[in-house]
């Protein structure tokens, strides 16, 4: 019984706040004195506003580029420090991961480019495809890596290329070289 009655109690209470909050309104005035016809609740809250316009706002407008700054070499896991001298045997395990940092949190979507300039120099970059969603939101003090290894066995030869990535609103990263040598 005293569940039912506290119940009640609460519906009651209920009841009188909404009534009288469209009886008073704001300000403790009464709805119809001084009705201002252009009023809109929305602006009674500035914090709601401000949403409104960030949702209106292009995404890419104060957009920075993606920064790459290292170069790793990796054999089968394994780090391998410069200068990079690579069996042709393991061309197959051999990656190349770069530090990377993105302040707008905006690489997936974005694209990889790599150009090589030895063994023969090549004109146009290769799109190697789009940056995936995983890649992650990383600062210059807690970068990631992310690279690209080789499907086939490379020739005996020194090698040295570019890569460059755009974010998802085209903005380029700077270029960061790289190099090794495939040897028999």
């Amino acid at each position: 019984m005293e569940l039912s009655v506290c119940r009640f109690l609460v519906l009651i209470l209920v009841l009188a706040l909404a009534f009288g909050v469209s009886v008073v309104g704001c300000g403790g005035r009464d709805r119809d004195e001084d009705a201002d016809d252009d009023f809109d609740p929305d602006d009674l809250f500035d914090d709601d506003n401000q949403e409104d316009e960030d949702s209106d706002r292009d995404p890419c407008e104060d957009n920075h580029p993606p920064i790459l700054f290292a170069v790793h070499y990796f054999v089968y896991e394994e780090e391998l420090a410069p200068p990079v001298i690579v069996e042709q045997s393991d061309t197959t395990s051999f990656g190349i991961y770069f530090e990377y940092a993105d302040a707008d949190c905006n690489l997936p979507g974005g694209h990889f480019f790599v150009r090589f300039t030895a063994p023969q120099e090549e004109e146009d970059w290769q799109n190697l495809g789009v940056l995936p969603d995983e890649l992650g939101c990383p600062s210059v003090e807690s970068s990631l890596l992310y690279g690209f290894g080789f499907s086939q066995a490379l020739d005996p030869a020194a090698y040295a290329g570019e890569v460059k990535w755009t974010d998802v609103c085209g903005a380029e990263s700077n270029v960061i070289t790289f190099e090794f040598t495939v040897v028999p």
